[in-house]
């Protein structure tokens, strides 16, 4: 029990921390954030091309933001999932349903206030194909720690058979 209490409290510290991190990035005005990706595009084009052109590494550059908008927010469906997996462990039927519309509603509910917000922001603004993306990312992370617990399930229960 105490066990869980702990996994329980790391994860909602590391669910705090990954919130954090987005609304970092997403709070820069838009000098800073262009500055930042684009210090990041010009670093990690040399090794796609061998010595990339302005153009290279703008198009590098708005790979990389997508690719990040991707990370972000597919990494936060999972925390979330996990963390209504953990905290409601014997959840099923419509329990469980309810703790995985939880980590659904929470990541696109965060993916879409993300792209909100930065219309208050100088330089920036509210995209809608980003907020899109930062939904579908979400729900694809949930998606992916839904199929990991359900293999780590089975595969419990069939070691605990062999025992």
């Amino acid at each position: 029990m105490r066990k869980r209490r702990v996994m329980t409290a790391i994860l909602w510290g590391g669910l705090v921390i990954w919130l954090g991190i987005i609304y970092y990035f997403s709070t820069q005005n838009g000098e800073q954030t262009a500055a930042t990706g684009m210090l990041w595009a010009k670093k990690l084009s040399v090794i796609v091309y061998e010595n990339p052109s302005d153009a290279q590494i703008a198009d590098f550059h708005m790979i990389l933001r997508k690719s990040a908008h991707l990370f972000l927010f597919s990494l936060l469906g999972s925390i979330t999932t996990w963390i209504s997996a953990v905290t409601f462990p014997k959840a099923k039927g419509i329990l469980r349903a309810g703790y995985l519309f939880f980590a659904v509603c929470l990541t696109v509910g965060c993916g879409y206030f993300d792209e909100w917000h930065k219309q208050f922001i100088s330089g920036r603004h509210f995209d809608h194909a980003e907020t899109l993306l930062n939904m579908k990312a979400g729900i694809a992370g949930v998606i992916f720690a839904v199929a990991v617990i359900a293999v780590c399930r089975v595969v419990r229960y069939c070691m605990e058979e062999e025992a």
